[in-house]
């Protein structure tokens, strides 16, 4: 694709009635759903590399919708978090939603559509999901409270009825993202302790959960990326601090002391070049170079396709007996390209980024194609050009590893 200029402002023909959003009326693009502009600079950097035309709806700010006409022509990414509401954008997601929902009406080639949405932003829900795919989880306690006042009693009554006296757990919000609300506990009764405390947090969906903690014998927590549904590579993290937060992304890694303490620290945003600097902040984050499990990967493609997922990184952990448990689905996934140089080594590199742009790219060069051919209403993208839009994503991955 040759490159088109978007940081022009957009011409009175390009917005369309009652609709707040650029749009390009005379070119089929790439749309990009999203409410957190820290975490776009990598992919439009790909995006940029590979001459592929886009266009940002940014709802975190708010927006206008008349929804009653027809969406643009073109390919939809949703990049919609959980954690939109820790950013002061709680109502992101319902207008995400809406507009998701409105492609889907149209027949637009979506990419995570609603239904990864609704999973994005339930953890309950991913854990149905997975269970029938066939995917091992952690035993989990939902726990809904009438009141803010009533959350001490109701997790301590559901924590010791489900958990032994000196077993540890892990508390977190339903709807949460980069580790929001979660907080690990030694035993029911610690857990007691927080819930009554001042530094307890209510989730914002009013629906918390008490989960089991997998106790790994590494020490480390995997995180296996998928693009197009299939794996691209898998992230190890070490988690011997205990810690909860295991986003890779610069925004989510950086000490949340003090602004002045944030200035100081190392950046290791996956948008900037690696530098020695870089690669201390996130040397908890390695691409695994063993295999992962056969049977534990079907699964989860498996539910990948199901739920109609085409990006997401899956974390899951193993106890002593390798018995994998997946914990978390981010539909909303980002990269590490300190922990892709040290594995791939070289200097300029966006693996990750660069395997979604590529994947987004050929299915928007299919459907202008099929546009351009003259059929005006567009289906959705068949199981041929799913294949084959994987087929160059795979290609890319093979030569990234090749290097």
């Amino acid at each position: 694709y040759q490159r088109r200029v978007r940081d022009q402002p957009t011409q009175p023909d390009q917005l369309m009635s009652g609709f707040s959003l650029p749009v390009d009326l005379d070119c089929t693009t790439l749309y990009i759903l999203h409410e957190n502009d820290d975490w776009m600079p990598p992919l439009r950097e790909a995006l940029a590399e590979l001459g592929i035309p886009s266009i940002e709806w940014n709802v975190g700010a708010g927006v206008d919708l008349d929804l009653s006409g027809e969406p643009p022509q073109g390919v939809f990414y949703s990049r919609m978090s959980a954690s939109a509401h820790s950013r002061g954008h709680s109502g992101a997601p319902a207008a995400a939603m809406a507009i998701l929902s409105w492609l889907e009406l149209h027949a637009r080639v979506v990419v995570n559509g609603t239904r990864a949405l609704e999973l994005e932003i339930s953890k309950q829900r991913q854990y149905t999901a997975l269970r029938r795919a066939g995917v091992d989880v952690p035993d989990t306690v939902t726990v809904v409270a009438s009141s803010a006042d009533a959350w001490p009693d109701r997790l301590a009554a559901a924590a010791a009825m489900r958990f032994a006296h000196d077993e540890p757990l892990l508390s977190k919000h339903n709807c949460g993202g980069k580790g929001i609300g979660v907080v690990r506990h030694a035993s029911p009764a610690a857990l007691a302790a927080y819930a009554a405390s001042a530094d307890f947090v209510a989730p914002v969906d009013g629906v918390m959960l008490l989960q089991r903690l997998v106790a790994s014998p590494h020490k480390r927590i995997t995180r296996a990326e998928f693009v197009g549904g299939k794996l691209i590579y898998a992230l190890d993290v070490d988690v011997s601090d205990e810690s909860t937060q295991l986003c890779p992304a610069d925004a989510c890694v950086l000490p949340s002391a003090a602004s002045a303490a944030k200035a100081r620290a190392p950046s290791n945003c996956p948008a900037d070049a690696p530098d020695a600097a870089v690669l201390a902040a996130s040397s908890r984050f390695s691409i695994a170079r063993r295999a992962l499990p056969t049977p534990l990967l079907d699964a989860i493609e498996r539910f990948l396709a199901t739920n109609e997922i085409g990006v997401a990184g899956v974390e899951f952990a193993e106890d002593a007996s390798g018995r994998a448990f997946v914990f978390d689905v981010n539909t909303n996934t980002n990269y590490n390209r300190a922990a892709e140089l040290r594995r791939f080594g070289t200097v300029d590199c966006n693996y990750g980024m660069m395997s979604v742009a590529a994947y987004l790219g050929a299915l928007l060069w299919q459907e202008s194609d099929r546009i351009n051919a003259g059929r005006l209403t567009p289906p959705p993208v068949p199981a041929d050009k799913r294949s084959r839009a994987s087929s160059a994503t795979k290609q890319l991955i093979e030569t990234i590893l090749a290097q």
